[in-house]
């Protein structure tokens, strides 16, 4: 059965509700969110600022590689 999107998500860009929808299962990086959509970096990276100012994304740097960004939901659109 498909994931039922959060309101704040539903409304949103194509781009940013499959960004949303890759993250069901953990934290992923900007890397690993275009292997498994297909989208653009830049289109990860816009729609990550958008879905982080809605409250519903969580940017953080990567445990392991301060270089890299890591998105996760934010624990209170669960």
């Amino acid at each position: 059965m498909p994931e039922q999107l959060p309101e704040k998500v539903a409304d949103e860009p194509p781009a940013a509700r499959l960004v949303y929808l890759a993250l069901e299962d953990g934290p992923m990086t900007v890397e690993e969110i275009v292997d498994c959509t297909g989208l653009s970096k830049k289109s990860i990276r816009d729609s990550g600022r958008l879905l982080e100012n809605k409250g519903v994304l969580e940017i953080k740097t990567h445990p392991r590689d301060a270089r890299k960004g890591q998105y996760r939901r934010h624990r209170s659109s669960w």
